[in-house]
């Protein structure tokens, strides 16, 4: 469906006597300008990058005719262009901080969307998503550019493509960048007022600031993702605490018939439980095992003496 506007002039006057916010060009200049402040002025002035963002435009609004579809990616522009002025300033955090003394990273808004669609919902609009990609040298990227001519030459290249996408080592046409992490918007929101704390005390003493190399706003595993992972491993640890104690008490019940010598019923319920128990004390060890690496890998974290001991048995 459509609408149709209609403007009462007065005699002798025509339509661009009107206010500039009356006249039907209004919105859609509006719109443009919303498009080029979140495209940058880096992505706008490359070839075919307004023209493709247009486009998407005009197809996300065919599928939102109506007044509730248009409010709906009003707000989508109005958020992207908000989250924008988040990148530009973590961008601008990471350069003055520069991580690790790496003075090559950079923060990209991106958009998810289910494979083949514009987005999610009766809107169809993207979710936002940002992502911190590594600037790599001329020299890595033809080399990088030269490997993929090579596998996509391959008569396995199909195979090859797959497991490389499925490995998360970087996309088809990024030749220029290598993607470190992908964060939800969600996530860059809580990263990013990390990264203003830690600005905060850079800009305070930047002589004698200090960044912590395992526990910082730029890594995959931040501060709160860490605390989340010594949780988990003092929890898993006080689960095989509590699930030694019954293997190492069932030791001493013999549930034999004084007959035969075999298993009475109940017995053989012990003793299966006793399995379940053993299974489960083994997956607990090992999750222990995979948890205390990790901590140790990302922050330093000193595991607790090994808790490995003789297998328990009831019988």
């Amino acid at each position: 469906r459509s609408v149709c506007l209609y403007a009462f002039l007065q005699p002798g006057s025509s339509i661009h006597d009107l206010p500039a916010e009356k006249l039907p060009m209004a919105r859609p200049s509006q719109q443009e300008s919303l498009i080029l402040d979140i495209l940058g002025k880096e992505r706008a002035e490359e070839p075919g990058q307004l023209q493709m963002a247009l486009k998407f435009m005009s197809e996300l609004k065919q599928n939102n005719l109506d007044s509730d579809g248009a409010t709906s990616v009003q707000e989508f522009l109005l958020m992207a262009r908000k989250v924008v002025q988040m990148v530009e300033e973590a961008n601008q955090i990471t350069a003055e901080v520069k991580p690790g003394g790496q003075t090559n990273l950079k923060f990209e808004l991106c958009a998810i969307a289910p494979i083949l669609a514009l987005g999610y919902g009766r809107s169809c609009c993207p979710e936002l998503s940002v992502r911190l990609v590594r600037h790599i040298s001329q020299v890595q990227a033809k080399a990088k550019a030269s490997a993929l001519k090579a596998r996509r030459a391959s008569m396995h290249s199909s195979e090859i493509l797959l497991e490389q996408f499925s490995s998360g080592t970087g996309s088809i046409d990024s030749d220029s960048v290598e993607v470190l992490y992908n964060w939800t918007f969600e996530k860059f929101c809580s990263r990013l007022q990390i990264m203003q704390e830690v600005w905060q005390a850079h800009s305070q003493d930047p002589e004698n600031f200090d960044l912590d190399e395992f526990n910082h706003p730029w890594s995959e595993q931040g501060p709160s993702e860490l605390a989340e992972l010594r949780q988990r491993y003092d929890s898993l640890r006080d689960s095989i605490v509590s699930a030694g104690t019954p293997l190492r008490s069932l030791q001493h019940v013999q549930h034999m018939s004084p007959t035969a010598g075999t298993l009475t019923p109940f017995g053989m319920h012990v003793r299966r439980s006793n399995d379940r128990l053993e299974e489960e004390n083994q997956r607990l060890r090992q999750q222990v095992s995979e948890l205390s690496s990790a901590l140790h890998s990302r922050s330093g974290f000193r595991s607790p003496p090994s808790m490995a001991g003789p297998h328990d048995s009831a019988m």
